[in-house]
């Protein structure tokens, strides 16, 4: 798996990094990367973005979005990057 530097921020942080999304969690992915840091609830994910933005210089020059696969248009649309 390749990621930014803001991935090993993210796993300091409490995510954990994944090559693939599983239904039911959150997910940051940013282009370029092979990876998506993965987070219990949206609500965390949005607090790393948070934290991101005032912490980390550039973090977000590729856009970083958050995914929620807890919402099944969602998993429809990422099908192909999913677990199972």
């Amino acid at each position: 798996m390749e990621g930014s530097s803001w991935h090993k921020t993210a796993v300091e942080k409490g995510a954990v990094l994944r090559p693939k999304m599983r239904p039911g969690k959150v997910y940051l992915y940013q282009m370029y990367t092979t990876c998506f840091a993965e987070f219990e609830t949206v609500e965390q994910a949005k607090k790393f973005c948070q934290y991101a933005d005032q912490s980390i210089h550039g973090w977000n020059v590729d856009p970083v979005i958050i995914i929620d696969t807890t919402d099944p248009e969602a998993v429809k649309g990422w099908e192909n990057l999913m677990e199972g």
